[in-house]
């Protein structure tokens, strides 16, 4: 059984991955901004557990960290500070599992992404002496990125509320 659930663990998150950097990342204009990887983590933390989203965390952080050109661990940091930031959020502040604490906790752990991002990502430019600023468009892009991960947020919790009602999941 153990190995059952250590396959299907290492299934989903091959699948997910391949389908983010595979299809997601090549969509027009706009449309590529939503980030699949942040709303799994999210709906694995709100409707499973802890444990599972830091190890799905730390297994996204480690694929992109070795697909990127930026300093190992840049995602896998992230990834985990993303969830622990998000727990934290989830247990102290969003306590019911409601549509609108997933929705508030899909807004403020998009902006925690984006932020844990630009910090090091400005702490690796600066380390190599390049220029950065932090512009308009980085404030475009999260506006946007949070529209997509909010609209596919709430369309995965009704899906998964019904799922849960009709098979008692």
């Amino acid at each position: 059984m153990k190995l059952l659930k250590s396959g299907v663990f290492l299934f989903s998150t091959i699948l997910v991955f391949v389908f983010h950097l595979s299809f997601l990342r090549e969509l027009p204009f706009f449309l590529d901004q939503f980030n699949l990887i942040l709303v799994f983590l999210l709906l694995v933390l709100f409707f499973g557990s802890f444990g599972l989203a830091v190890n799905f965390a730390f297994s996204f952080g480690f694929l992109f960290d070795i697909y990127s050109f930026h300093f190992f661990g840049f995602y896998l940091f992230s990834y985990v500070l993303l969830v622990i930031f998000a727990n934290y959020l989830l247990k102290n502040f969003f306590t019911n599992q409601s549509f609108y604490s997933l929705l508030g906790l899909t807004v403020f752990a998009s902006v925690i992404f984006s932020f844990l991002n630009f910090i090091f990502y400005f702490g690796e430019v600066f380390v190599l002496d390049n220029y950065f600023k932090l512009s308009f468009s980085f404030f475009l892009f999260l506006f946007i990125e949070i529209f997509y991960n909010t609209l596919f947020s709430c369309l995965s919790f009704g899906i998964i509320k019904i799922f849960k009602k009709y098979f008692s999941i």
